[in-house]
């Protein structure tokens, strides 16, 4: 009788505790924090315990995912802040504005550096793979290269003769991608030699760049935001540039893409609001993650290959578990 009891009490709390986790557990997407305006990119540490965003109210905000908390609001820009990154060691944070500046910033919040010299808006920001040098691009056409240590210009080179949207390393930082209107470009990350021009019927500007684990392979979202386009990803092969696979499916601009990190799946996100995950290989739609209500700018994924962090126009920042 008294091995029935205990038993019974056994399952009794196995069940009670089951319950309670079941409640209290959250379902995807999960909201980490927002802001009072769009949010136009977010950005994650290499070991995915923070994550800052960057939005058109002119701040950036870091937050610590475990503990879904926002610093104060770093502040210094006087335009929308389109575009951030992470250093590799996760102690300095770039944005770039449609003030024409980029400014280096510490985790805590302070300015460090004003990067100055563009002459139209900064769309997209990178840390070069060695960590010594923060790159932007612009709309004025060229990428311009910055010493973090100083804040001093390197180097400056026209990449385009259109508006660069996108700018990329290859995971071995040799190569850097660069996307404008109705191309991408390859180029030697070190003497800045036009590797080759990846270019096919589409006449849509490219919006969003990613690299695969092995740098093999290229993907690109491209669309007319708003207009009646084609909105497809292409995964280009690096070595020769032709196009493997096109991938269509969204409603709209394709505005950012991800690799996942075994480079299994490719995640995109649209101007249709929409939030898809693809079998990077076969081009097939694995999964719809249902939650955002409007367009989507930006996604990351954590090194781990665990979480998804998303964010747009909703001003939200969305996490999501990589179960695909």
């Amino acid at each position: 009788m008294k091995k029935i009891f205990i038993s019974l009490f056994l399952w009794a709390n196995i069940f009670v505790q089951t319950t309670i986790f079941a409640q209290t557990e959250e379902k995807d997407p999960r909201t980490l924090g927002e802001h009072p305006n769009v949010i136009n990119g977010i950005a994650m540490t290499n070991n995915a315990l923070q994550l800052v965003s960057a939005s058109t109210d002119e701040t950036a905000i870091l937050w610590t995912v475990a503990t879904k908390k926002g610093e104060k609001p770093f502040k210094g820009h006087t335009g929308a802040v389109n575009c951030v990154a992470f250093s590799y060691a996760g102690d300095m944070v770039a944005t770039g504005s449609d003030d024409k500046t980029a400014i280096l910033w510490n985790t805590k919040g302070k300015a460090l550096f004003t990067l100055k010299g563009h002459a139209s808006p900064i769309l997209s920001i990178t840390f070069s793979n060695d960590g010594k040098q923060v790159v932007t691009a612009s709309a004025d056409k060229i990428i311009r290269f910055w010493d973090i240590k100083t804040g001093k210009p390197v180097r400056s080179h026209k990449a385009h003769d259109d508006v660069i949207n996108a700018i990329t390393y290859s995971p071995d930082g040799k190569i850097i991608a660069t996307a404008s209107v109705k191309e991408i470009k390859l180029w030697d990350a070190v003497s800045l030699k036009l590797i080759r021009t990846l270019k096919d019927a589409n006449t849509e500007p490219y919006w969003s760049l990613a690299f695969t684990k092995d740098g093999k392979t290229l993907a690109s979202g491209s669309g007319l935001r708003g207009g009646d386009g084609t909105n497809s990803l292409k995964l280009w092969k690096v070595l020769t540039g032709e196009v493997i696979k096109t991938i269509e499916g969204h409603k709209d601009a394709v505005n950012t893409v991800i690799f996942t990190t075994d480079s299994k799946f490719l995640i995109s996100g649209g101007e249709d609001n929409a939030l898809k995950v693809w079998n990077s290989t076969t081009g097939e739609l694995v999964k719809d993650l249902a939650g955002h209500t409007n367009p989507v700018r930006s996604v990351v994924v954590s090194k781990d290959g665990k979480t998804i962090a998303t964010a747009g126009f909703d001003k939200k920042i969305f996490l999501w578990k990589a179960e695909f």
